[in-house]
């Protein structure tokens, strides 16, 4: 199982065992959802702090799809289908996007799920999508090639930060500060 966690406006939302949790300030535990007992795999959670949203990806009856519901856990509907080999998931609820890995794919879509589009292809095992909201870029390791790239949200620009073939060979995660 995949375990994600996302951390927004005075709570934690984690994603363990096939349920979406929500852990409030003070401690308390929630069940974002009921059971999730007809997904297969939950994995690149997202959280849209200004509409309180939770974005993830699901397989469920053989497709993969990325969903959306509620912080509450209501609402749930899926918005984009047929992705084959996701990883990595990530929004930038200012300007209204998600993007995702998918094989060796990145790529980015209205919140919706509307205007879907591959950014980039060709990335070699892309992981630890990320964005810098400050700067507004979008990271992600090419693990298969050992590097870190970047680019400007809509995709232009794309630069290679550092080639580090044998310190990112394994490489899962990556995160802006």
């Amino acid at each position: 199982q995949h375990c994600a966690l996302e951390l927004t406006q005075n709570c934690l939302v984690a994603v363990s065992y096939c349920a979406l949790l929500q852990f409030e300030p003070v401690g308390t535990l929630h069940n974002l959802e009921s059971p999730l007992s007809d997904i297969q795999s939950i994995r690149g959670l997202a959280v849209d702090w200004v509409s309180r949203n939770l974005y993830w990806i699901s397989s469920e009856f053989d497709e993969t799809q990325i969903n959306v519901a509620r912080l509450d856990g209501s609402l749930k509907t899926s918005i984009i289908h047929g992705i084959d080999k996701p990883q990595c998931l990530a929004a930038h609820p200012v300007r209204g996007k998600l993007y995702w890995t998918d094989g060796n794919t990145i790529n980015m879509a209205n919140m919706d799920g509307s205007n879907s589009k591959i950014l980039f292809q060709n990335q070699k095992e892309p992981v630890g999508l990320s964005i810098d909201y400050v700067e507004n870029k979008l990271y992600w390791i090419s693990s298969g090639n050992g590097t870190i790239n970047r680019c400007n949200l809509d995709g232009g620009n794309l630069e290679v930060i550092e080639s580090m073939k044998e310190e990112l060979t394994k490489a899962t995660a990556l995160t802006i500060m």
